[in-house]
């Protein structure tokens, strides 16, 4: 949904007569302001933190909901965003064990089971690509 105002036509036979037949919706809208992994450069078999930063940009109070994880578009945990008031922000954790080599695709998707009714549903995913890879050390020879 899209917050702003719905008048009626002149023609309109709605609300008391007084003329003013508009009014506006107002709505949370959650969205993912950061999301990170430590360390950014991880081996095969290191743990990894990923860290997302959700924030509430609307214009009323969110519910709970839920944050998904996925790693290459295969769920790997869902955290619980706490309710958020206008402007606030809450910092979610979720922790994964990569065990081959490669690039990996990070998503996080905030009320991916839309339990808020927000004012922009098309905001709520943030994406991350990181390298997996086997850290190599030269020879040394003394």
């Amino acid at each position: 949904m899209i917050p702003g105002t719905v008048s009626a036509g002149d023609d309109d036979d709605v609300g008391s007569g007084d003329g003013n037949n508009s009014s506006t919706e107002t709505f949370p809208d959650l969205v993912i302001e950061t999301l990170t992994a430590e360390p950014a450069n991880p081996e095969p078999g290191d743990t990894v933190t990923i860290t997302a930063i959700v924030k509430n940009q609307g214009t009323e109070r969110s519910i709970k909901t839920n944050l998904a994880y996925n790693i290459d578009g295969i769920g790997i945990g869902e955290r619980e965003i706490p309710e958020l008031d206008p402007g606030s922000s809450s910092q979610i954790l979720e922790t994964w064990t990569p065990s081959t080599e490669g690039t990996v695709n990070i998503l996080v998707w905030a009320d991916s089971e839309n339990y808020v009714s927000e004012s922009d549903e098309w905001n709520n995913v943030k994406t991350e690509s990181i390298e997996v890879k086997k850290q190599t050390y030269p020879d040394l020879v003394v």
